[in-house]
């Protein structure tokens, strides 16, 4: 099955649930919330509220301020506190699993530009880990962010010198389906600001206007996943403004993180357990409280013991 799910480069929901229900399992938390009315969105937050409560999982809390977060936009109120809270938390992580990259999408648009690259570098190191597994939801994710940090990135002449050289790395060596066309477009249009970047100013100039008159027959201005883009046209003259000199890689420039790896397939399950639970910053307490007893944790991560899947079920709520 894993060999099929890379192939054809499909979750494993995809593979068996019904398509209606594609990805239910895994973007289930907010996978309708902006078809959520504000008493829904309240009750929601109260829900969740109530079940941190009762359990003290930190994953219910977070769920609670991003409805929370939701509800106060909606209702036109000041959600800094709550915009300030969800940074905090998913700042302090090194490795954003599924949970953290929807808190992320949801959290986007409320940064600012040095806060949102901050989480950027982490988002960037996380997707490594999904690069066989790209399920159709998990994909506009990508693309929503990656589209989202190139309109930051030239919305200064210092802030395109800092980061463009960096979102422009991520998104080249991003894998997924070939045949998204968002994914296909966003690739095209990213190796055209490669071009200009690089100084190749007349070369760069004639591939966008290919590049954009064909977007316009075909009347795709934009990535419609990313509100969050300029529209190809007030991009490019954005970028353009800017001294292809000014672009390049300065001492200053973000560098891809390098994180310790675990290949999954080579590794037994305690040592996956293990290098989770050092990157989610996770202790033994967080899943007890999740389900699994102290010392069926010590004999999976000893590969003493498999996980079934209630455990597995209570490792996925505690991480």
């Amino acid at each position: 099955m894993q060999k099929i799910i890379e192939i054809l480069t499909v979750s494993l929901s995809e593979l068996v649930a019904e398509s209606d229900e594609r990805d239910s399992l895994i973007f289930n938390e907010f996978g309708d919330y902006w078809q959520l009315s504000l008493p829904e969105l309240r009750e929601r937050a109260s829900v969740f509220a109530h079940r941190y409560m009762q359990t003290q999982m930190k994953a219910h809390y977070i769920a609670s301020t991003v409805y929370e977060l939701l509800a106060g936009r909606k209702a036109g109120e000041d959600i800094s506190d709550y915009v300030d809270e969800l940074y905090k938390e998913l700042k302090r992580q090194r490795f954003f699993t599924i949970f953290d990259l929807q808190v992320f999408r949801i959290l986007m648009p409320q940064l600012n530009v040095a806060r949102f690259f901050k989480l950027y570098e982490v988002f960037a190191v996380s997707l490594r880990t999904y690069e066989n597994y790209n399920p159709a939801d998990g994909i506009e994710l990508m693309v929503k962010v990656h589209a989202t940090a190139l309109s930051y990135a030239i919305s200064s002449t210092a802030r395109a010198q800092k980061y463009l050289s960096f979102v422009i790395e991520q998104i080249e060596a991003l894998q997924g389906r070939p045949f998204t066309s968002e994914f296909s477009i966003m690739k095209r249009f990213v190796s055209i600001v490669r071009l200009y970047q690089s100084g190749n100013v007349d070369a760069a100039k004639r591939a966008f206007d290919s590049f954009n008159g064909a977007a316009k027959r075909l009347d795709v201005q934009r990535l419609w996943v990313s509100p969050n883009l300029l529209d190809f046209e007030t991009f490019w003259k954005r970028l353009i403004s800017i001294d292809p000199s000014k672009l390049q890689e300065s001492d200053t420039a973000l560098k891809s993180a390098e994180i310790e790896t675990v290949d999954f397939g080579v590794f037994g399950m305690g040592e996956a357990f293990a290098f989770i639970m050092k990157l989610k910053k996770l202790s033994v307490h967080e899943f007890e409280l999740a389900g699994m007893s102290h010392s069926k944790i010590y004999r999976v991560r000893k590969n003493l013991a498999e996980f079934d899947v209630e455990d597995l079920f209570a490792g996925m709520l505690a991480a």
